[in-house]
């Protein structure tokens, strides 16, 4: 979610032509991962770690399982997954 929104702050998403506001570029990023399918998910996941391990002796970073109600396909659809992010100032 963070990702994607400073992306969306900072102009850096492909297809953007311009940075987005505050409001907007965190209510693009709140939708996208609503959106966004479990095997895209898993990919962004082991992007964003880049294949390292957490500790010495952990396994790589995965999924959490998906909230009771959440569908499956997409599993951050959840509001436990978005809902606390807002926007202060």
């Amino acid at each position: 979610l963070m990702d994607r929104f400073y992306a969306n702050l900072l102009g850096r998403r492909p297809g953007l032509t311009h940075p987005l506001g505050k409001a907007g570029a965190l209510a693009e990023a709140k939708r996208w991962l609503r959106a966004l399918p479990a095997d895209e998910a898993l990919a962004r996941t082991a992007e964003l770690a880049g294949g390292v391990p957490r500790g010495k002796g952990e396994k790589a970073l995965t999924l959490a399982p998906p909230a009771a109600g959440s569908g499956g396909p997409t599993p951050f659809a959840h509001p436990r997954y978005w809902a606390g992010f807002v926007l202060i100032g």
